[in-house]
């Protein structure tokens, strides 16, 4: 049922795009003779038959292209960020394919305005419906429909960890069966379905669409693999191995043999760096001429509130570990190095009243687009520690390094949840910062920075090392 609904999903999907295709290239062209030409409205010039045939081509053109980057996926578990970033992707090979073509057929001057605006609103359409469909889908999920159920084969480290995500996003319309092992524990809220050796019969009156193999060393599940095989049931293996790994993990080859690749980013590809990189040059420059303002009266403020420089300089770490000086504007009263080195409270006596007024409104960190322009920082990333604190949580916390994998941000996917500062958690401030790295996209440092925007006061006390917060 699940495999039929799917069908019907990306069929349906097919059909709308063709259409929003179609409808976008009509739209596209009127907007290019309203807003440029005096002529009647028409698509190429040329007669009725050619013109429809053209619109045909030119919706089954962006179909095919749509199919070839992979976007009639299943939605289930997936974030919206990675579905716009592949109709984005589709709509841009459109557009390329059809400039290379008009160029060709040597009218491009004609029509290169209408499949610019093409892109544009093609792109606007199809994430608008797709939108609608994402949220509609996981509306009906979360009240029981368009279920997927799985069955756990087996028990390890990792199985309550994978129930608990399952079970905290209904949206996903995920649904645990029970689980098969050799002894039942009483401690998960799974149902036990029996012991392992009686799979089969279970899977002649269940309805299973999936099923994990938890696996430990001394089971190995041969006989559970073929008995999946042989109802057909596709199955994902979760070994011991991977409790505190990455959540995903990808099949490569080395000298002729597969091997599995426990770490691979999104911004491990050079591209994708290079694009950030540049977003980040371009906001901060941006940033810092808006701001400037507000950075002169902040400045100005430092300076006649208490004596001391205007900015305060931290060592930090940053990406592949290396150290960078961070700069903020100065909150606090100059004192001795054994007196700043306590973390500062809310409402610390050494903070002066421009300097809380500063941190109130994250106005002292506005310093550190200098730090995004030299290189040293992104605008989102996870947060920079000073080195005393990376030495301390890469003993305790396993993944801890992982997050220097890439330049450290001036705001986080952990700071718009609350994890910022003093009285949080390191280990789930680090799961946090493994998720922005593992599902990384554009659009997701769109969403944290708009997030940011919208929350300029920290929920939490400051604190940090040298008395001054992150």
């Amino acid at each position: 049922m699940i495999r039929q609904n799917e069908k019907i999903l990306h069929t349906t999907q097919k059909i709308l795009d063709f259409f929003t295709a179609v409808f976008a290239m009509g739209l596209a062209s009127w907007m290019e003779t309203l807003l440029l030409s005096d002529e009647p409205f028409t698509l190429f010039r040329y007669s009725r038959p050619v013109t429809a045939g053209a619109y045909v081509l030119i919706g089954l053109l962006h179909v095919a292209v749509c199919r070839m980057t992979g976007i009639y996926r299943s939605y289930r578990g997936r974030p919206f960020g990675e579905l716009a970033s592949g109709v984005l992707k589709a709509n841009l090979i459109s557009w390329g394919i059809l400039a290379a073509f008009f160029y060709w057929m040597a009218i491009l001057t004609q029509v290169r305005a209408a499949v610019t605006l093409f892109f544009f609103v093609n792109s606007a359409l199809q994430l608008f419906l797709r939108r609608i469909l994402y949220r509609l889908l996981r509306w009906l999920r979360r009240r029981g429909y368009n279920r997927k159920y799985l069955l756990f084969l087996g028990w390890n480290s990792c199985a309550p960890r994978l129930a608990e995500k399952m079970q905290a996003a209904p949206e996903s319309g995920y649904e645990i069966l029970g689980y098969l092992d050799w002894q039942n524990h009483p401690e998960t809220p799974l149902s036990y379905l029996g012991k392992p050796s009686e799979l089969e019969t279970y899977l002649k009156g269940a309805l299973v669409d999936q099923a994990f193999l938890l696996c430990r060393e001394e089971s190995p599940p041969e006989k559970e693999w073929e008995l999946l095989a042989k109802f057909g049931i596709p199955c994902a293996i979760v070994p011991n191995l991977f409790a505190n790994l990455p959540s995903r993990a990808f099949l490569s080859d080395f000298a002729g043999l597969p091997v599995l690749r426990l770490r691979q980013f999104p911004l491990d590809d050079p591209v994708k760096r290079l694009y950030k990189r540049a977003f980040d040059i371009g906001v901060s420059l941006l940033c810092l001429l808006a701001f400037s303002p507000i950075l002169l009266a902040a400045a100005i403020g430092v300076r006649v509130s208490s004596p001391g420089p205007v900015i305060f300089r931290q060592v930090r770490v940053g990406a592949n570990r290396r150290t960078f000086v961070m700069y903020k504007f100065r909150s606090m009263r100059v004192e001795t190095e054994s007196v700043v080195k306590m973390a500062a409270a809310a409402g610390d006596s050494r903070c002066t009243r421009v300097g809380a007024f500063l941190r109130k409104y994250s106005i002292d960190e506005l310093p550190q687009l200098v730090n995004v322009l030299k290189g040293d920082m992104s605008l989102v990333g996870p947060r920079p520690e000073i080195p005393a604190f990376v030495e301390q949580f890469m003993e305790s916390i396993p993944s801890y390094m992982w997050k220097h994998a890439v330049r450290p941000g001036m705001t986080g996917w952990a700071q718009i949840h609350g994890l910022r500062g003093g009285g949080t958690s390191i280990s789930k401030r680090i799961q946090y910062d493994m998720a922005y790295l593992e599902n990384w996209s554009f659009w997701l440092d769109i969403k944290i920075l708009f997030r940011t925007a919208f929350r300029l006061r920290a929920d939490l006390p400051p604190t940090a090392g040298k008395g001054e917060r992150e």
